[in-house]
């Protein structure tokens, strides 16, 4: 009888999963997502048996992909999602379509059948062949693994980590469609060598992670929509940065509009801000970028100085700068649309291509990182002039919002998302990372939300800007360890539309951290009533088929998923469910075991720290919160626009 010394397959197929996590985790990975099931088994027991993984089980694949992508978003290190095959794949979807467009590194597994098993009828089989269409920076679909081909093994890991967090369209999620064999349980085989000195098989080099060159060429070209100066970056040639700085840079009135900065970025946000400081310009900060910061460049209330037509002639900039993605302003956003129409050239930094431009006004793009843009200031600065006045008529104005919305705030006790701005942000600082949803909240942000000496880390899944999976995202951020402290807002429809999210398995250990969900319960979807349908449809027809008003009550869902629910009427109610339940910490320090600043102490026990507590916010209904809103935006804007006449004259 002929022995063969090839292994059985069971226990290569073992063996190669356990590979590819040994080669993710040396490049840094530390956490996945599973979801239960039988044919993804070969990779969730190599995930399990690898001690440097913190795995994190959720039933729900939809909830699973957000989870996946908050962990992401903390850590800025990929997270592995491994999931089975069928429906389990396709329910991934809206995870990675978001990761997609707020450039965030995920390595998605789906498990498959393998290729005998398809289009045959077998249980549980979809066609999962490029099931993510463009949103994925990668797809790899991999037969069942062969002893003769361990030698890629490693290369074929590297590269999809590489590719999650290295892609020139930048960071964002990959998909491998991992074949596997049944029987599905098999014995660990000795793995592949690694590289000697504990590196990733393929070590990525790129230009982006300096911020790439300070110089920049210039290059023409054209498209469907007419012609657009393009600036590419070119650090062997360093051609001249002349045709930037006259431009743009020199111009006596400038501004600086910041959005969120992808994932990556965020880190060289103080680059916008020594960028408006050097420059003497005004930065108009969305609070999602993080620079709504106490500086005297920084302008918070642009949406309400913008409201008035005067107001804007009289603020009307000769040249724009923009960072990160559009604001969800909408008075904004049309503003420098007619900027761009009138020819005030409109720079648009956008180092990963996505072309955030929809109004397409942009004069000249940069595929550079802040940092680019400051260095090349700094390098030719004396062309800048004395822009002090320009500046002032702007901090007159912002002035003019925020004293106005404090008085509005000190005479109003009802809860609207004015005050939920101006208080959540105001005790996440410093404390908590927060999560605003992509409906009303993050508008009432964007409009409301004060400067800050230390502004809150912020995120928003304003990739596809959907209401999908925001509470999973909050508790993938609270899981992934980085901060001790997460709080999310949300709207009471957002919430229902992410239940799952409160589910807990069984026997998982108690997470050193705490989650703490703001309902605001205004009777369905506020954003509808500030939309064109409101002045066109009868009120029964804007209930029925957009505010939907849900009839299940926050309260009693939320503690039948085991969260510990606090209810409050006023905002001196939410006030002090704030001290309760965002104690006092810096966001990397120890949790402390008592709140120095709360009118009670609070002690928190570790039983305490594994509940999620829901502070339901219950307000005004849609339309009285829509009403509020527009008197105050009424009462702001009248003020601002004399304080701007007053100055300008």
């Amino acid at each position: 009888m002929i022995m063969s010394n090839v292994p059985k397959p069971e226990d290569v197929q073992a063996t190669f999963c356990l590979t590819l996590v040994d080669e993710w985790v040396r490049g840094g990975i530390e956490h996945a997502v599973v979801c239960p099931g039988s044919r993804s088994t070969p990779l969730a027991l190599a995930l399990e048996a690898n001690p440097r993984v913190n795995i994190h089980v959720h039933l729900d694949e939809r909830s699973a992909g957000f989870v996946g992508l908050g962990i992401a978003l903390a850590t800025g290190i990929p997270a592995i999602i491994c999931v089975t095959s069928g429906t389990a794949a396709a329910e991934l979807h809206p995870s990675v379509v978001e990761a997609h467009h707020q450039g965030v590194p995920l390595i998605v597994c789906t498990a498959d059948r393998p290729s005998e098993l398809r289009s045959v009828g077998a249980p549980q089989t979809v066609d999962q062949n490029i099931i993510y269409t463009t949103s994925a920076r990668y797809y790899l679909d991999i037969p069942p693994a062969g002893w003769e081909m361990r030698a890629m093994w490693r290369s074929l890991a590297a590269r999809a980590y590489s590719e999650a967090l290295y892609s020139p369209y930048g960071p964002g999620p990959v998909h491998l469609n991992c074949q596997f064999r049944e029987p599905l349980v098999g014995q660990y085989l000795d793995m592949p060598a690694g590289r000697p000195d504990g590196r990733m098989w393929h070590s990525i080099v790129s230009r982006r992670m300096d911020g790439g060159s300070v110089a920049f060429e210039h290059v023409t070209g054209t498209d469907t929509t007419g012609s657009s100066d393009v600036l590419t970056g070119n650090a062997d040639e360093g051609l001249s940065t002349e045709l930037l700085i006259h431009n743009i840079v020199s111009k006596a009135k400038g501004i600086i509009v910041v959005g969120q900065l992808p994932p990556d970025v965020l880190d060289e946000r103080m680059s916008i801000i020594k960028l408006a400081r050097a420059l003497g310009w005004p930065l108009l900060a969305d609070p999602l970028s993080m620079c709504r910061t106490s500086d005297p460049e920084v302008i918070a209330g642009a949406d309400a100085i913008l409201q008035d037509a005067d107001v804007r002639s009289r603020l009307r900039p000769d040249a724009v700068i923009r960072f990160g993605k559009p604001w969800a302003s909408k008075t904004l956003n049309n503003w420098l649309a007619e900027l761009g129409d009138s020819g005030v050239e409109q720079l648009l930094v956008d180092p990963y291509w996505q072309w955030s431009d929809p109004g397409r006004v942009s004069s000249f793009i940069a595929d550079h990182k802040p940092v680019s843009l400051l260095r090349a200031v700094e390098n030719n600065s004396a062309i800048i002039r004395d822009n002090q006045d320009w500046l002032q008529l702007w901090q007159v104005a912002d002035a003019a919002v925020q004293e106005g919305i404090d008085k509005w705030c000190m005479d109003h006790d009802e809860i609207t998302g004015v005050g939920l701005a101006r208080e959540v942000f105001a005790r996440c600082a410093g404390k908590a990372t927060l999560v605003v949803s992509s409906s009303m909240p993050v508008r009432d942000a964007e409009r409301f939300a004060q400067k800050l000496e230390s502004p809150p880390k912020v995120f928003s899944n304003r990739g596809a800007n959907g209401i999908d999976g925001v509470v999973s995202t909050a508790r993938g951020i609270a899981e992934s360890g980085k901060w001790r402290q997460t709080v999310v807002w949300v709207g009471d429809l957002a919430f229902f539309h992410d239940l799952t999210a409160l589910l807990r398995t069984a026997g998982q250990s108690t997470p050193d951290n705490r989650l703490t969900v703001i309902v605001m319960d205004n009777g369905g979807g506020g954003i509808f009533s500030f939309l064109s349908q409101a002045e066109k449809l009868d009120s029964h027809t804007m209930e029925r088929l957009f505010t939907t008003k849900q009839e299940q009550n926050v309260v009693e869902i939320a503690k039948s998923l085991g969260a510990k629910v606090v209810s409050v009427d006023t905002m001196e109610g939410v006030r002090a469910a704030l001290r309760d339940h965002v104690v006092g910490l810096e966001a990397d320090g120890p949790l402390p075991l008592e709140d120095s600043t709360a009118s009670t102490p609070v002690n928190i026990s570790s039983h305490d720290i594994s509940l999620i507590t829901v502070i339901h916010a219950n307000a005004p209904s849609v339309l009285e919160s829509a009403q509020i809103q527009l008197e105050l935006q009424r009462q702001i804007s009248g003020h601002s626009l004399q304080a701007v006449i007053a100055e300008s004259s």
